[in-house]
Parts: C-alpha cells; structure tokens; sequence
C-alpha cells in the first residue's frame, strides 16, 4: 500500500501506466548507454588505426623507396599493418596528420562521463521497475485480478525477468 500512495496509483490502469513509463525510461536509457558505448568503440578503433598507421609508416616509406624484396619479407607484417590501417582511415574520412591526442582524449572523456551519468540514473530506474513488478505479483497474487492481460503478463514477466537477470549482471560486475 505504501508504495501505491507514494506513486499516487489509485487504479489498475494508473498502475499499468506507471509501469510502463518504468520500463520505457529503463530501455530508454539503455539505448542511449548502447548509443555512447557504439561511440567509444567507433573512437577507440579510430585512435588505433591511426597509432598502427604512424607506427608502420617508415616501415611502408622504406619499401616504397627502395622496392626491395627482402626488406619488405622482414617486415611483411608491418606493412601490411600500414596498409590496412591506411584503408580503414581513407575509407572513414580520417585523415591521420590532422590527429591531435588532446582532442580525441577529451572526447573519449566526455562520452566516458555521459555513460557514467546515464548509469547513475538508470541504478534508481531499474530498482523502481523491479519494485514495481514485484508489488504488481502481489497485487495480483492477493487480489486475484489481473493488471495486463494475459498476452501483454507475459511480456510483462519476461521484462521483470530480464531486469533481474540485468541487475545479477551488474552485482558480478562490481
């Protein structure tokens, strides 16, 4: 009872209500983490392209130059190293003399304290979801009715399942 005072939920539908604006902002925020970690990831490979790519340069520059056979067997790997990253980097539009580490480290930094603020909200979001589901059984399991219909239960409980499944998850992590 405490619980539906303190969200102001007087009837079934107010509570399906609130339910589903739980889990809306839950799954709103998890794409918003997948969108920023997609960003990481996109930056990440980015800085690794142009570090191998400055790291094999004069491997590459050698060869070229003097199109010598030997040299190029001893040092196949950077080469093709260079090369790949070259591709990579013409093939995204990344110019790798305009890189400056400061910029990319700040940017990696702002992401970074996105992701953080963005986890720090949905900690609180996930717990009211799973409160909120768990009062919904209760509900159900005293009152006996049924606050989704039976089609939309199952997702429901499949949902409640998978936040619990999440929080597990990030207990371990920790």
């Amino acid at each position: 009872m405490n619980f539906l005072t303190e969200h102001d939920i007087e009837t079934p539908e107010k509570f399906q209500e609130f339910y589903e604006s739980c889990y809306e902002e839950v799954n709103g925020l998890n794409k918003k983490i997948q969108k920023i970690d997609m960003a990481i990831t996109e930056l990440s490979e980015k800085r690794s392209h142009i570090r191998k790519y400055f790291k094999n340069l004069k491997f590459y520059n050698t060869f070229t130059k003097y199109k010598n056979m030997n040299y190029y067997r001893e040092h196949e790997n950077e080469i093709r190293e260079f090369e790949l990253s070259k591709t990579w980097l013409e093939r995204n539009g990344v110019n790798p003399r305009t890189y400056k580490h400061q910029e990319y480290q700040e940017e990696y930094n702002r992401l970074r304290s996105k992701k953080d603020a963005l986890y720090e909200k949905l900690e609180p979001a996930k717990a009211l979801l799973y409160d909120t589901g768990n009062v919904m059984k209760n509900i159900e399991s005293v009152l006996g009715i049924k606050i989704f219909e039976d089609e939309k239960n199952e997702e429901t409980q499949e949902r409640n399942n998978d936040v619990v499944a999440e929080q597990k998850n990030d207990k371990k992590e920790r």
